[in-house]
């Protein structure tokens, strides 16, 4: 692998980061940034997307909650996990 100074541009869409740039790597409880293919952890997933609301099968807000339970849990709990390698 080599790296190199290079300056890479912003996205000319100004996209910034989506919750679909990210795999979820369980054993690891951390999450991959496609682009780069880096691990981030949660709080950093976190800090840079926005809660995701639940929702239910007819794309309204679900206002069933337990107690203590956010009505939009934090976007990590929403990425998808990365394929197994077995």
């Amino acid at each position: 692998m080599s790296f190199s100074e290079e300056i890479s541009e912003p996205c000319a869409e100004g996209r910034g980061v989506t919750i679909d740039d990210f795999r979820a790597y369980m054993p690891a409880h951390c999450y991959i940034f496609m682009p780069c293919c880096e691990f981030w952890p949660a709080t950093s997933v976190n800090s840079r997307l926005l809660p995701v609301p639940v929702l239910d099968a007819n794309g309204q807000p679900n206002r069933i909650r337990t107690a203590g339970s956010s009505p939009s849990p934090p976007a990590n709990g929403s990425i998808r996990t990365a394929p197994s390698s077995k």
